[in-house]
């Protein structure tokens, strides 16, 4: 491989994990918020 070829894949790689990552955060944080309101529901229904 060429340096070339590598100074282009890396960037377009580590983009591509970050978005990756930063999809999953944000999946993460919405189930998480979505599992809380799911279990102060509840609680409220069993007090």
């Amino acid at each position: 491989m060429s340096k070339k070829g590598n100074k282009k894949a890396r960037p377009a790689r580590r983009a591509f994990l970050i978005g990756i990552n930063h999809a999953i955060n944000e999946i993460n944080y919405m189930t998480g918020h979505i599992a809380e309101q799911v279990i102060t529901c509840r609680r409220r229904v069993n007090k």
